[in-house]
């Protein structure tokens, strides 16, 4: 689940499929090639959670993310060894994402930090759904009688200009 940052790559690859959704073919094939490694034809690209529409091929080496992209799509990239040793990437609400070394010393993203982040908003987002109730459904509480009475009472409160409560309930006090 890790994503390498790559200062030599020149597209964001993933070959993880639990890290993309919408696979499809692309129009714009491309051919890649590792260190030692015969040439790669890639035809397919996906949604990377967070990123936006990468590359995608099983067979590649690693699931990597071009640094020169990182830059332009995001916010910031900053990386100040005296603070951490890691790339801050701030995305666009602000929230970052590290890029760590690894024991090797290749910069990497867990991404499943992501997935985490992304359950976490689905929960308060679920949290703050609202219930909206319909006129027809809430009539189904009342019987026939209690909604004739109900429509009766909306026009006579429109027939007498819709005042406001404060004066309807200070017309009833005066009158009770």
């Amino acid at each position: 689940m890790w994503i390498l940052c790559d200062n030599k790559s020149t597209v964001d690859i993933i070959k993880n499929k639990a890290m993309v959704t919408n696979i499809r073919s692309t129009k714009n094939p491309v051919e890649i090639t590792g260190i030692g490694g015969a040439p790669i034809r890639i035809y397919h690209v996906g949604d990377l959670l967070g990123y936006g529409t990468v590359y995608y091929h099983l067979d590649v080496s690693a699931n990597i993310i071009s640094f020169h992209h990182l830059v332009k799509r995001f916010k910031s990239v900053k990386y100040e060894n005296n603070v951490k040793d890691a790339f801050i990437v701030t995305r666009d609400d602000d929230s970052t994402m590290e890029f760590i070394p690894s024991h090797d010393g290749l910069y990497h993203y867990d991404f499943n930090i992501s997935i985490k982040r992304r359950q976490e908003l689905e929960k308060v987002l679920q949290a703050k759904s609202m219930v909206i109730q319909t006129v027809e459904g809430i009539k189904r509480n009342f019987i026939k009688k209690e909604q004739e009475q109900a429509d009766k009472a909306r026009r006579l409160y429109v027939t007498i200009g819709r005042p406001l409560q404060k004066v309807l309930r200070t017309c009833y006090t005066e009158e009770s």
